[in-house]
């Protein structure tokens, strides 16, 4: 099967209109008549403090009150001795590190987590996956968002019929095929231990999926070798037929990690039942991405924003790229390097890890420079995600996951539910000073 069916969808001449039709665009700013009854706000803490005031009224109102107040008022009565005992936990095991890269001691970088501990909500892994231990950072640690407070709105404020569509790879690969988007299509899609549509090819790398798994999860990379006919996969290797039998208990069955733990879905719940999954090829980098991957797809993270009474805007983006390792994904949070990407010309900054313990990285494990790259296609990207946006109009904001290819950008998912924490660590700036978040605050009104 080497057909059509196993291909990227190209990018066609849609997305060159549209990416014409945006440099035709004047840059117009959005201004508070673009919408009456709700005008963004433009100072950086009164964003913040409106984004963590509806984060504290979701967390409060959510679910069964009279089960979840006692706990909730329980929790903030001790809330000042966890914090204590988490920041200890915390400075014990990265402190050092920080303190190398900062010179802050180990009793100021207690005391900076507990306080802000208190003030914001934030936790201590909070404090050092954001490098709120910088000094230039912890002066302005109010206007960062962490990940809890921003997940909750922007998952409340996304709490619409099409946020279904996006967060099923299979709904949203079908959608994609509906509005003529490019994207990675899915080549067999199984459900409850069968094959519901499709079949699983020969002769091609394949990637395996769970339609509603977040942070990588559940990923396998299946490598095809010419020379026995079998796809293999950490040391294991099998036939075409024997991966369908593969794939079909993998949906049989609830995902769960190697060593048990519990996964969670695209809407933040743990995962405690079998859910489908996908097969789709191989996406393969353009050849400026090659330098900072062998094999894997480096992936940029694009998020835009519909702010009321205009149209989809994209807003801020980083680059994700496969680490040391042999990883068969690139994801953030399993120890990939993300970078920031300058919204107007997608040129790359200095990347990061997640590990609080390592510095800005200039260059990727390999060598190669990321500082400076200029992305390929970025054009032709940015218009893809507004036009994406544009196809789905109940939503206010997205998290696009976009492939740059030799043929051009292409869609892999789409996240209502995106993680702020990369976009802050990697472009060092709170998300209340973004536009990003004035936009997504109007919805808070």
């Amino acid at each position: 099967m080497r057909g059509t069916e196993t291909q990227l969808v190209p990018t066609t001449s849609p997305v060159a209109r549209a990416a014409s039709q945006r440099r035709a665009r004047p840059d117009r700013p959005v201004s508070s008549s673009s919408s009456s009854s709700a005008p963004a706000i433009a100072d950086p803490d009164a964003v913040a403090r409106a984004w963590r005031s509806a984060a504290r009224r979701i967390r409060w109102c959510k679910g069964k009150p009279l089960i979840r107040w006692p706990l909730l008022t329980a929790r903030t009565l001790l809330h000042p001795v966890i914090a204590a005992r988490d920041a200890v936990v915390r400075t014990v095991a990265v402190g050092g590190a920080a303190r190398e890269l900062a010179g802050v001691s180990l009793t100021r970088q207690f005391i900076q987590q507990w306080t802000l501990a208190m003030r914001y909500g934030m936790h201590p892994r909070d404090y050092y996956n954001l490098r709120l231990y910088l000094p230039d950072r912890y002066a302005k640690a109010g206007r960062f968002i962490h990940e809890r407070a921003a997940l909750a709105v922007v998952r409340t404020v996304n709490d619409v019929p099409d946020a279904k569509v996006l967060g099923d790879k299979q709904r949203f690969a079908d959608a994609c095929q509906k509005f003529g988007l490019p994207h990675v299509p899915v080549i067999a899609h199984f459900e409850d231990g069968a094959i519901v549509r499709g079949e699983v090819p020969a002769g091609h790398d394949l990637f395996i999926k769970c339609t509603r798994l977040n942070c990588g999860h559940g990923i396998e990379l299946w490598r095809w070798d010419d020379s026995d006919q079998t796809l293999s996969h950490g040391g294991h290797r099998m036939a075409a037929a024997e991966l369908t039998r593969h794939v079909a208990e993998l949906s049989r069955s609830v995902p769960v990690g190697g060593d048990g733990t519990q996964w969670h879905g695209s809407d933040g719940k743990r995962v405690v039942e079998s859910r489908p999954y996908i097969v789709q090829p191989r996406a393969r980098n353009h050849p400026v991405l090659d330098a900072f991957s062998d094999g894997p797809l480096c992936t940029a993270r694009m998020v835009t924003v519909r702010p009321k009474g205009d149209g989809p805007r994209f807003a801020c983006g980083a680059l994700r790229m496969p680490g040391a390792g042999g990883s068969s994904v690139d994801n953030f949070n399993s120890g990939g390097l993300a970078a920031p990407i300058d919204a107007e010309g997608g040129v790359l900054g200095p990347a990061i890890m997640k590990d609080p313990r390592k510095g800005l990285q200039r260059y990727h494990p390999n060598g190669a420079a990321i500082a400076g790259t200029a992305l390929p296609y970025w054009e032709a990207a940015v218009a893809l995600v507004e036009w994406a946006h544009a196809c789905f109009p109940g939503i206010s904001s997205v998290g696009w996951d976009v492939g740059l290819t030799p043929g051009g950008p292409v869609l892999l998912e789409a996240n209502y539910g995106w993680d702020c924490d990369i976009l802050q660590m990697t472009h060092g700036k709170p998300l209340a000073e973004m536009p990003l978040a004035r936009w997504m605050v109007t919805y808070l009104t």
